[in-house]
């Protein structure tokens, strides 16, 4: 048996996550935020990410954080933005596709000399 947890139900948890969503300002709204406003700490808070009924509860709130670091990207195109949502798994990269007209590029056939140790003196492959 565990300690107990922090919040009894989902709807408590919800309560309070709809409460610090009504009280701060979209351009503030950060986890760690949501956490001191829910009087945890942030792993305490993605833990309850793991828990049976409590797993859609912070899903949305981390949605709703994220959604300002993306909207605030398109807006203002700040370097801190990227970060933060590559944070919560977004990736910045380059895909280059190796093609030929349209066409993948096939892979290359070549013969390998054969081991001298492996002839017979007639120069052909031992049987």
């Amino acid at each position: 048996m565990g300690r107990p947890l922090k919040f009894e139900t989902v709807e408590v948890l919800q309560r309070k996550i709809d409460d610090y969503f009504a009280v701060t300002d979209k351009e503030e709204v950060t986890i760690t935020g949501l956490a001191i406003h829910l009087d945890t700490s942030r792993e305490t808070l993605m833990d309850y990410e793991e828990k049976d009924g409590f797993s859609d509860a912070v899903k949305k709130a981390k949605d709703r954080v994220q959604l300002e670091y993306e909207l605030d990207l398109r807006r203002k195109g700040r370097s801190g933005d990227i970060f933060a949502l590559k944070n919560f798994g977004w990736t910045d990269r380059q895909e280059l596709d190796h093609t030929s007209d349209g066409e993948r590029i096939g892979g290359f056939n070549y013969v390998m000399p054969v081991n001298n140790e492996e002839t017979d003196s007639d120069d052909k492959p031992a049987a």
